[in-house]
């Protein structure tokens, strides 16, 4: 009997010791359940105790898989462990989780010499602890306002928001000094608002809302700061504070400065016509703290509606430049003008006197080496004037009374010799060139009573004249000869004494034309050149046979 009973209580000793044995996961490494590891080194840990005074143990994982789901194995055998002691396997190498789920599970199995049946760390083998790997921090990008810095808003509702982009989404923390029950500044917050985002979803902080009203400051002391977390702990944030202002003050009204609107050389007014297609404005500055710039813009179609590839706009962003040369207009364009002073935050002031006009013409404006005849279109200047305006070696002026030409050269003694409206000029240029300066004043030039003069018999150069078209209506030669050469006063014919041979000859003078190509000619009665056009400001050649005076409105 007792040869039976002593192997059983050994079964039961031994049956005592396989139970006394225990196994404690992650007492070290912090791999709990259902947690997040933030770097993809994974170290294991375990804790046996029981009365063996070492124990072998097996680490079983789904390490390496296919983001973390790989199958469950063991990865690690007989790694030693002793007893009542905390001790971490050889660090492992995990994927990150790019799902966002908690997909690594991990168990250990030990057993000991005479505890062959050993123990698992949890209750068995297919239960076990669960862990993730995000060893990446969240991505943010800022959703309002459109970049960082010192940003203004005109309309005092400030908007603060992101767009993060994290597999584990958690929170972002916006950091500032605003106070939302004085709309105003007060000593900074840390916390100021958690949100809890959605990865990729663009969200506003929601304190800083359309309802809040922040004061005007010009100074610059609204400050800001925030960070975003995932649920693994990464961390990413904005860095150091940025500052808002908020200005929902507009600029002061600018005044157009009609001392500083000017061709490279004249003076200019409103509704003026000129050959400067890079007129200089001018204006009053406006009072602002936080100006951005003055916005000039020439309207060639609807005023107000801007069209980048019609109209002129030109933008001077120092605050004490009150002028400046516009970009080059088009050619026999209209524009109207409109300077804005503009502040940071987008508030506006115009100018004061809107739909300020100015025309360009190219009648005359393009000068070629060599001589050329240009017409004075209404304000007065000398011979010395238009040869420093031109760079010109010479001026000459066709006297037609006297029918000779009155000449002026750099230090000459002609300088002063007057060139009044409607009254043509002679200008020798060495190189291609452009004149500016011509000034449109069609109310200085008379259309009526224009006298073409015949003073000698001889047919000498006597009966050549020199003369501007001066209506603003476009003629021919054929219309000139028509009104000229006629025998019956009326509609479209000259006065009584005009006959069928007043005017023989003319000469249509192009400058714009080549050497050689300047002249059209054209003779009474023959259809040669008779459809050449005659504008304002042009110049031809007469040659009269008696006196006649030419009613430049009658001609039609």
């Amino acid at each position: 009997m007792k040869k039976i009973i002593i192997p059983i209580m050994m079964l039961l000793l031994l049956i005592g010791l396989v139970s006394a044995t225990t196994v404690t996961l992650d007492p070290l490494s912090n791999l709990a359940n259902n947690t997040y590891q933030t770097s993809s080194t994974i170290t294991y840990g375990v804790y046996v105790t029981g009365n063996q005074t070492t124990y072998d143990c097996d680490l079983w994982t789904t390490e390496n898989g296919s983001n973390g789901a790989g199958t469950y194995t063991v990865k690690v055998t007989n790694f030693q462990v002793n007893n009542n002691t905390n001790t971490s396997f050889i660090a492992r190498t995990g994927v990150a989780d790019a799902v966002g789920s908690t997909a690594y599970v991990w168990n250990v199995y030990c057993n000991g010499v005479t505890d062959v049946t050993g123990a698992w760390g949890l209750a068995s083998e297919d239960k076990n602890i669960t862990f993730g790997v995000d060893a990446t921090a969240p991505v943010i990008v800022l959703y309002n306002p459109s970049a960082n810095g010192a940003w203004y808003t005109d309309d005092s509702t400030v908007r603060i928001g992101l767009n993060v982009t994290d597999t584990n989404a958690n929170t972002c923390t916006l950091q500032t000094n605003l106070d939302v029950v004085n709309d105003n500044t007060t000593t900074f917050n840390t916390a100021f608002e958690n949100y809890d985002y959605t990865t990729a979803t663009a969200f506003n902080f929601t304190k800083v809302n359309a309802t809040q009203d922040w004061a005007d400051d010009g100074t610059g002391l609204y400050l800001y700061t925030y960070n975003c977390s995932d649920d693994a702990g990464n961390t990413a944030s904005l860095g150091s504070n940025y500052t808002f202002f908020v200005d929902t003050v507009a600029p002061t009204a600018l005044a157009f400065n009609t001392s500083l609107w000017a061709t490279d050389n004249r003076a200019l007014v409103n509704a003026t016509t000129a050959t400067d297609y890079t007129p200089t404005i001018g204006w009053v500055a406006a009072t602002e703290l936080n100006f951005s710039k003055y916005e000039i813009t020439f309207f060639k179609d609807a005023y107000g509606t801007y069209n980048s590839t019609t109209d002129v706009r030109k933008d001077v962003t120092n605050k004490t430049q009150l002028s400046t040369a516009m970009s080059t207009l088009a050619a026999d364009s209209d524009y109207f003008i409109l300077i804005t002073a503009y502040d940071v935050a987008g508030n506006t002031a115009n100018m004061s006197t809107l739909q300020y006009k100015y025309s360009t013409d190219s009648t005359n404006r393009e000068l070629k080496a060599g001589w050329n005849i240009v017409g004075n279109v209404g304000n007065a200047f000398n011979l010395s004037d238009i040869r420093i305006w031109t760079g010109a070696t010479t001026i000459s002026i066709w006297n037609t009374t006297n029918h000779v030409f009155v000449s002026h050269v750099s230090g000459g003694s002609n300088g002063a010799t007057s060139v009044t409206a409607g009254q043509p000029v002679l200008i020798y240029v060495a190189t291609d060139t452009t004149l500016s300066d011509l000034v449109w004043n069609a109310t200085a030039v008379s259309e009526e009573n224009h006298l073409i003069i015949n003073s000698s018999s001889s047919g000498d150069n006597s009966a050549w004249n020199l003369v501007m078209m001066r209506d603003d209506d476009a003629k021919t030669l054929q219309e000139l000869d028509s009104y000229t050469n006629c025998n019956t006063v009326g509609a479209g014919c000259a006065t009584a004494e005009n006959n069928a041979t007043n005017i023989d000859y003319m000469s249509f003078y192009n400058n714009t034309a080549n050497a050689g190509a300047k002249y059209i000619s054209y003779v009474a009665n023959l259809s040669i050149n008779n459809a050449t056009p005659l504008t304002y400001g042009d110049t031809v050649w007469l040659y009269a046979d008696q006196n006649v005076t030419i009613n430049w409105t009658a001609v039609v």
